[in-house]
């Protein structure tokens, strides 16, 4: 009677990341430069959350000591990017050496599919370039119950 209830062994549970196996994953490969991560979506649902968790372990990529280049903006204007930003917002202002872009930590690790965040891409996927324009920033994070909010108390959560 027994071995017909008996219970067999499923073993590990395996699912994918396009060709990487999820038992594979190798969570300390994961980019620290926002320019060049994957975005959260792409990830396998399975393992979305260990991959917040990792990147909320480490502190937000905020280069020091790195000359930011300059860009052109006007025929005879140059500028570049702030590092002073770090000190304003700094607990989820990223700066991407490889793209040199600004990206916002908390919007990246969860940002909704609504699209009514205020210039949600460029501070998630695209990248923030307008360096003359410190307000978009703060356009961006806004009243308290914006989408960037949301996110940041979805984080702290």
């Amino acid at each position: 009677m027994h071995r017909f209830f008996k219970r067999k062994d499923p073993g590990p549970e395996v699912q994918s990341i396009g060709d990487v196996r999820v038992e594979e994953f190798d969570f300390s490969q994961l980019p620290e430069d926002p320019g060049v991560r994957t975005p959260i979506c792409e990830y396998n649902v399975n393992i979305n959350d260990q991959v917040r968790r990792v990147y909320l372990q480490k502190v937000p990529y905020q280069p020091s000591g790195y000359e930011f280049p300059k860009r052109k903006f006007e025929v005879s204007q140059c500028r570049r990017f702030n590092p002073s930003w770090f000190n304003e917002f700094g607990d989820w202002l990223e700066y991407s050496v490889e793209k040199d872009t600004a990206y916002f930590l908390y919007c990246y690790l969860f940002k909704t599919t609504k699209g009514n965040q205020a210039g949600g891409e460029a501070f998630v996927n695209e990248g923030f370039t307008n360096w003359k324009c410190k307000d978009r920033l703060n356009i961006h994070v806004g009243q308290h119950d914006n989408e960037h909010h949301k996110v940041r108390m979805n984080c702290e959560t």
